[in-house]
């Protein structure tokens, strides 16, 4: 996470988004924790809990 925050950042990049299997918990914790904020959501037709997405703002404008 921190090479991928850091080349980020480096490249310019405003933001980082991800999408997290909301029955992952350890993942979750693991983002919130580092920043990110859920920001939606949406269902896998596979999957019987939605995913979550995650955004982490890189750039203040």
């Amino acid at each position: 996470m921190d090479f991928a925050e850091n080349y980020a950042a480096e490249k310019g990049f405003s933001s980082i988004r991800l999408d997290a299997y909301s029955g992952n918990s350890r993942a979750l914790n693991l983002y919130e924790r580092r920043g990110f904020r859920r920001v939606g959501q949406f269902f896998s037709p596979r999957r019987e809990l939605p995913f979550y997405c995650y955004e982490k703002v890189l750039i203040k404008e």
